[in-house]
């Protein structure tokens, strides 16, 4: 049932994520296939869960920076990383986890809202890389340590509001996570995550 739900709100996210871009594609007729960057700083919570149906489910909150290059007409490429901290997240312990990612992001044409026109832009992602979890407990077949490494998969999408030339706020993210940290049951966690915070923009 757990998982009925994830999935439904997952799906749920998606196409939301979905109109949205396809109502910022809409509501600018022009596109530029100039090269520019973001810089976002983002304060973080996590849902998270030991193990898939079995959920001691416990909050990590921490922070976050990306960078995205958008090459040509909205795709690019983002890098992010993510720091996160969780008292006594399993068996009283505290967790610590540090994820780097890398992959596509897609940045819809801006969309300007209210009287002063103000732009908004939403991004959809799927990002890779890896996870590094210590400080905490994790079993292995040799006995339980207190650091490990695994693969982590980022996938969801964003809002961006853009104040000023430059400076902006990322109204709202939302990801799903996937990590694949030792945890005496299947090894993989798959949680939720929400971000907000304040980007920075330059080139076209």
């Amino acid at each position: 049932m757990r998982r009925s739900i994830r999935g439904k709100v997952l799906l749920a996210g998606a196409c939301m994520i979905a109109g949205l871009t396809a109502w910022g594609q809409a509501a600018s007729p022009q596109r530029t296939s100039a090269v520019s960057f973001d810089l976002a700083a983002s304060y973080t919570v996590e849902h998270s869960q030991q193990a898939p149906d079995v959920c001691g489910c416990f909050w990590m909150t921490g922070g976050s920076m990306d960078f995205t290059a958008t090459l040509w007409k909205g795709w690019g490429l983002a890098l992010a990383v993510n720091g996160e901290h969780a008292s006594a997240a399993t068996a009283g312990s505290d967790l610590n986890s540090l994820r780097t990612l890398i992959g596509p992001r897609f940045l819809a044409r801006p969309a300007h809202v209210g009287a002063r026109r103000i732009p908004v832009r939403v991004f959809g992602e799927a990002l890779f890389g890896r996870v590094y979890g210590f400080e905490s407990l994790f079993p292995t077949p040799n006995g339980v340590v207190s650091s490990s490494n695994a693969m982590a998969l980022q996938a969801g999408g964003g809002i961006n509001v853009q104040l000023s030339k430059h400076f902006g706020v990322r109204a709202l993210q939302v990801d799903f996570v996937r990590t694949d940290l030792p945890n005496n049951a299947s090894n993989v966690q798959s949680d939720v995550s929400a971000s907000w915070g304040a980007t920075y923009h330059f080139g076209k």
